[in-house]
């Protein structure tokens, strides 16, 4: 499911970036992709844990 989602993103971000000609998200740039994991920490421990606590 992970990588169907990440699939899904990506094709966001060319979308944007072919017809409207701005620069996706990082989470939606297929470029960054290397950067998934740390951003995915990010909005775990940013949005996640404090919804927990």
């Amino acid at each position: 499911i992970a990588e169907l989602v990440a699939t899904e993103f990506f094709e966001q971000g060319d979308k944007e970036r072919e017809e409207l000609k701005i620069e996706p998200i990082d989470l939606m740039n297929r470029e960054k992709r290397d950067q998934i994991p740390s951003m995915q920490v990010g909005f775990i421990d940013a949005i996640c844990i404090k919804l927990y606590e």
